[in-house]
């Protein structure tokens, strides 16, 4: 028996029986070698087939059901020193003005608290604004003693 792989040639007349016992014992295991080689090759091909099909029907499960995809979901922003401001967005309130700078009281009305208890005193006044919409524009303001 030859082999192709053998590091040097052992000629007919130097070979023992153990020797070729063992080369008999390489050749062999030699074979055994190349059919589990093919036999993993088939099995790799079979895998990448049912994974392909896994995937599939993975989606046509998925379609049946109505359901979404993988969420994505954002890296945590909670430990960044800096916090990044949104594009091209201002914060909820930032545009709005306050509607107190324009407004003209066209008449007021005291209103005095009906029972007031022994010694207490004078605190001043509170506002309180009402707006109301008649044909014209009549603005009432309310000093409440408090």
């Amino acid at each position: 028996m030859t082999f192709e792989k053998l590091p040097i040639e052992i000629p007919e007349g130097e070979r023992t029986p153990l020797v070729n016992w063992l080369l008999n014992l390489v050749g062999s295991q030699q074979q055994i070698i190349e059919k589990q080689q093919q036999t993993i090759e088939k099995q790799q091909q079979t895998i990448a087939r049912l994974e392909e099909k896994v995937s599939s029907l993975d989606e046509q499960l998925k379609v049946a059901k109505k359901l979404k995809g993988k969420p994505k979901i954002r890296p945590s922003t909670l430990n960044q020193e800096e916090k990044k401001p949104f594009e091209g967005e201002k914060r909820a309130g930032s545009h709005k003005r306050s509607k107190k700078l324009s407004f003209i009281a066209d008449e007021e009305r005291i209103v005095e608290p009906e029972d007031l208890p022994c010694g207490s005193t004078f605190n001043g006044y509170r506002q309180y604004d009402v707006q109301e919409i008649i044909l014209k524009r009549h603005n009432i303001r309310f000093l409440l003693a408090s």
